[in-house]
């Protein structure tokens, strides 16, 4: 009603008023939300005359191609093998979904794969009626499935059928009734069975010859739907049957209309709502008492087709399997809405209701409904109203008469729409003028232009404010004439909002302008009325749209988001302090948008949202689809959502999982599949690496509208968290590493409710190279190389022993030569025998020098057997244990369990260790014997060289849990050989760490004495007796000493140290006491 009457105050008592009061007039039926699937759709064929839907929520019709199965996202079909028309599908208590086709009966059941596989029954058919052609109808109970055809009636239990055959015509359909089966057989009646015998029920011969196309319970009775015949009552008491003609004149029309359309189908929706569908009508939703709630046409369907069967899915749709595709009907929806096909036309600027009619206004004109002149069976239409308008913006309900009021709590009953009577009248603003409306035709009352806004004055009830787009006129309504007063107070603006202050003081809220404030509105008399503007100077936040309402006795101002109220005294507009009531299209929108319901329609809405008056249970308001009208209607549990699916998972070119989770069942000695409604599916996947890239379908079974559900997945073992939300209905992972996933998905629909996830779990096997065999492989071939290097290098030590020998020999045949070359001398030079005599003494000395060099060579030679004897002990000891070792794992290597192979592995390497420190030092001794260590040395900084070497043993050092102590100047340069040094100082620091007890302490520090450093190691390890004090450094010398943890030693270490500090032109001196500890200092050059 006019932007006056939409911002009115309407307090949240109005508002639940609006949800919940009951309407006392015969509600407008407009068509239904739905969507249409044609045959190109779902890929079939167009006849559909069965519906069937699962636990988890997913859709099957029976399709002259075969089964359709519909997730939400995607259309399968599934024939029967003669691919014959399917005509009835029935689930049982396990799942399993049966159907019936020409000469064919069978179910589809998941296989291992969850692959839904439709398997034929015929073979367990008796030969004998196997001929039985079209199967009509097809019911279940528990575990056991009916099949009705025209000769025979089977029963599927236990693996076997049990058969009836027709003793009349034919039978014709059959029905569930409470777990009890009802059957008609033409020529005898309505029968069920007991005892496994069909009986006709008490008057059930009723029923002989007409033909029963639906049984529904209702109440204690049955409602039974026949083709051609009409609707009739069963009572259960009273064994007696009726037609509904007999019960009320309304039920007497329903009657009829079912009669004259040939009634096919119908269902209950809930306990007080009803569904038929008839041959050549439409689909009628009744209640209880047989009033026409709604009407389902070929508008709402999107198609012109005959309904062969309906399904309601609980607090969501009507499916309907239609003789040309699928539709599906939003039933229970607060919407229904008018196009162009039922006479509306334009976006909507208001709504009114007077005398049982409603009027709606729109850019393209006005129009009206009458629903209580409508066709009852038909939705209702609107009409245009007669009358040039071009673009009508709203209405006000003018009362003609009143005296005038000064108080202003009076409102309520003179404010539009409260206390309407006869002579209420309707007057409309339009582009051409004020015209008042009576059903389809119109007055015009007032002349004017662009007309925006209509206000009746409280004051003085018979003047009319008129709001144009370039100032305000008044007209006067007396004795039943309307007088135009003319424009008012020379205001050129453009008047969106009209109202009156309790002082007389008319408000005028004028576009881009600002507020107007008249006073004395109503006066005659020559410039006695005066006219403020109020603005942002005046205290307005903006003039770009300001809105006027009532809050208590006050006029409220909301410009923005800010509401401001009139301060008399400071002549200017102040912020409003107090709570707020919303204005009424403020509250409609606000009560609008907190309902789940708004989600359905909120991307489509293209105008504001109207009521014909503040407590009435209907909003009005325009979409892109036409119309659309809003009602409290019946509730729906919008939270009954079924989990999200998976639907399919493929890797490369393998299907892992089809999309129907199962559970198994052993019958017989046969494993059966039966479907399972469990989120996780776990069928024990396990995937080769070279096939880790997935693909996963997904889908969610319920849908709305063209608005898709939303998706949320996780790869738990993958992914971070769940991703964002998005359309896309498939997810692919590529390049997975080995292990064990689990897929989760969940969906969101239109109205942002989350479902359960689904998820799918699955393992990836490590590849080849990857696997414990293969690790234990590479020990092995670890192990070989070592002993290769081992013996290689023993090879060099034998080449070299007999190079020294081979020198001795050479040196002793020298000797020998020249020692007989002296005595030839003497023989032939006797008689020089005091110049001999000197010579002989001088070649004495001579051969003494070379005897000491033999006997040195020889002693060296010793010792260096000695030592290869020493080396050759250490090797043999490591290198038989894990010759030992691995013998032994070869040999019980398939009892070990993961930990044992662990602990074995472990001592391996730590012997390998061992070993590996041993060749390295002899490496370097070895090096350093024949020459072939250049020396190279440079400025290095001592206390970043201890450092680097702390850091090769600090978990030896964290294991013990040694406490270190670095006492070493920085920048203290020292000049060396940088591999040399490195070797002294890690072997020094490593026998600190050897032999230093768990929580011992070890200290290094460095001092200048004159012109050298000395680096001193300091422990308070287990010490050294004299005894070996005097061997350490001396090669023909064996002392080596296991460690505090029976760390292993070769006894190169200190000699090394010794040969190589003094290469560089220091020295090595060791401080030690048996249990004390020991220090050894090395002196450095300074740089």
């Amino acid at each position: 009603m006019m932007l006056c009457r939409r911002i009115y105050r309407i307090a949240s008592i109005a508002f639940t008023i609006l949800l919940l009061a009951s309407q006392a007039f015969p509600q407008e039926r407009g068509l239904m939300m739905s969507r249409y699937f044609s045959p190109k759709d779902y890929g079939a064929s167009t006849q559909n005359w069965a519906i069937a839907q699962d636990k988890r929520g997913v859709l099957y019709f029976g399709n002259a191609s075969g089964i359709l199965e519909f997730d939400g996202e995607s259309w399968r079909l599934i024939q029967v093998p003669n691919k014959s028309t399917v005509r009835c599908l029935a689930f049982d208590g396990n799942g399993t979904l049966y159907a019936g086709a020409f000469n064919e009966m069978g179910y589809l059941n998941p296989d291992g794969t969850g692959n839904l596989r439709y398997t034929s029954l015929l073979n367990l058919i008796d030969s004998t009626y196997s001929d039985f052609g079209e199967v009509w109808d097809l019911h279940c109970f528990s575990d056991t499935a009916f099949f009705l055809t025209d000769k025979y009636i089977f029963r599927y239990q236990n693996g076997k059928f049990d058969y009836w055959k027709s003793e009349t015509d034919r039978y014709y359909l059959s029905h569930n009734i409470n777990h009890t089966y009802y059957v008609q057989e033409m020529g005898k009646g309505l029968m069920k069975l007991s005892h496994d015998e069909f009986q006709l029920i008490e008057n059930g011969g009723f029923f002989s010859k007409i033909r029963i196309h639906s049984i529904l319970p209702m109440g204690n009775n049955l409602l039974i739907g026949t083709r051609n015949d009409g609707l009739f009552m069963y009572n259960n008491n009273t064994k007696t049957v009726q037609s509904i003609s007999k019960l009320s004149p309304q039920a007497r029309k329903i009657n009829k209309y079912f009669i004259d359309n040939s009634f096919y189908h119908g269902i209950e929706l809930n306990d007080n709502h009803y569904a038929f569908a008839s041959i050549l009508g439409d689909i009628l939703i009744l209640d209880s008492s047989w009033n026409v709630v709604d009407v389902i046409d070929e508008n709402s369907i999107g198609i012109k087709s005959t309904t062969l069967r309906m399904h309601y899915h609980k607090n969501h749709s009507l499916w309907l399997a239609l003789g040309n595709g699928i539709s599906q009907v939003e039933v229970f929806s607060h919407y229904r809405y008018w196009n162009e096909g039922l006479g509306m036309s334009g976006v909507i600027t208001d709504v009114a209701r007077l005398r049982g009619i409603t009027y709606v206004s729109s850019g393209t004109g006005i129009f009206y409904s009458d629903p209580t002149s409508a066709d009852e069976f038909s939705p209702t239409a609107f009409k245009p109203v007669e009358g040039a308008f071009e673009q009508a913006w709203g209405f006000l309900y003018f009362k003609p008469y009143g005296q005038a009021r000064t108080a202003f709590k009076q409102s309520l009953d003179i404010i539009p729409g409260y206390d309407r009577h006869d002579k209420t009248m309707l007057l409309a603003a339009t582009s051409r003028g004020v015209f008042q409306i009576d059903k389809d035709r119109s007055t015009k009352v007032a002349d004017y232009n662009a007309v925006f806004t209509l206000f009746q004055s409280k004051k003085d009830p018979s003047t009319l404010f008129i709001g144009l787009n370039k100032g305000i006129a008044m007209v006067s309504f007396r004795n039943g004439i309307w007088h135009d007063l003319g424009l008012k107070y020379g205001i050129d603006a453009n008047v969106r909002s009209i109202n009156e202050d309790k002082q007389g003081n008319l408000w005028l809220s004028a576009s881009y302008k600002g507020l107007y404030r008249i006073e004395n509105p109503l006066s005659q008399a020559i410039d006695s009325s005066k006219v403020h503007l109020y603005d942002t100077t005046k205290g307005l936040e903006s003039v770009n749209l300001v809105r006027i309402f009532e809050e208590g006795d006050n006029l409220i101002f909301r410009s923005e988001n800010s509401y401001f109220t009139f301060d008399p005294s400071a002549n200017r507009l102040v912020p409003y302090k107090q709570d707020i009531t919303p204005d009424t299209s403020s509250a409609v929108t606000q009560q609008y948008v907190d309902s789940l319901s708004w989600y359905r329609v909120q991307d489509d809405v293209i105008s504001s949202y109207y009521i014909t008056y503040p407590n009435d249970s209907v909003i009005w308001f325009s979409t892109t689809a036409g119309t659309f009208m809003h009602t409290g209607g019946t509730t729906r549990d919008y939270f009954d959502i079924p989990p999200t699916l998976i639907r399919r998972v493929v890797s490369a070119d393998s299907v892992l999982f089809n999309g129907t989770n199962y559970k198994t069942v052993d019958y017989e000695g046969t494993v059966k599949y039966y479907p399972s409604t469990e989120t996780l599916i776990d069928l024990k996947t396990v995937l080769k690496y070279k096939n880790n890239s997935l693909t996963i379908n997904f889908s969610n079974p319920v849908t709305e509208g063209e608005k898709r559900n939303l998706f949320s997945y996780n790869l738990i073992g993958y992914d971070n968290g769940w991703s964002e939300w998005n359309t896309e209905s498939k997810k692919e992972y590529t390049n997975l590493r080995e292990g064990t996933y689990t897929f989760m998905v969940k969906s969101k629909n239109l109205y942002g409710i989350e479902s359960v996830p689904a998820a799918f779990r699955f393992t990836i096997s490590p590849p080849w190279y990857r696997t414990y065999l293969a690790y234990f492989s590479y020990f092995v071939l670890f192990l070989c190389i070592i002993i290769v290097v081992v013996k290689f290098y023993t090879y060099q030590l034998i080449r070299e022993k007999d190079k020294l020998e081979g020198i001795v020999k050479e040196r002793t045949q020298e000797i020998l030569m020249q020692k007989e070359e002296i005595l030839v001398q003497a023989e032939h030079l006797r008689e020089t025998y005091d110049w001999m005599r000197a010579k002989n003494i001088e070649l004495e000395y001579q051969k003494k020098a070379f005897k000491k060099q033999k006997d040195q060579l020889e002693v060296s030679n010793a010792t260096k057997n000695k030592f290869f004897r020493i080396i050759a002990h250490d090797l043999r000891n490591p290198i038989s244990t894990l010759v030992g070792s691995t013998g032994f794992i070869l040999t019980d290597i398939d009892s070990f369990d993961k930990d044992k192979m662990k602990r074995i592995i472990e001592e391996l390497n730590k012997l390998s260790l061992t070993t590996y420190t041993l060749l390295e030092n002899l490496l370097d001794w070895s090096t350093s014997q024949m020459g072939e260590i250049a020396f190279d040395p440079k400025p290095l900084e001592l206390l970043s060289l201890v450092k680097e070497n702390l850091e090769l043993v600090k978990s030896k050092i964290d294991e013990k849990n040694i406490r270190m102590e670095i006492d070493i100047p920085e920048n203290l340069m020292v000049l060396a050989d940088e591999n040399m040094i490195h070797n002294i100082i890690r072997n020094l620091i490593t026998n600190a760490v050897k032999f230093t007890p768990d929580n011992g302490h070890i200290r290094i520090f460095a001092e200048s004495k004159g012109e050298l450093y000395y680096l001193s190691i300091a422990d308070n390890g287990v010490g050294i007796s004299k005894e070996h004090l005097e061997n350490l450094f001396r090669l023909d010398k064996h002392v080596t000493t296991p460690g505090t943890h029976n760390e292993k030693g070769s006894g190169l270490g200190l000699i090394l140290c010794k040969e190589f500090i003094e290469r560089n032109g220091g020295t090595i001196t060791v401080e030690s006491e048996p249990g004390e500890g020991s220090t050894f200092t090395i002196t450095i050059k300074p740089a």
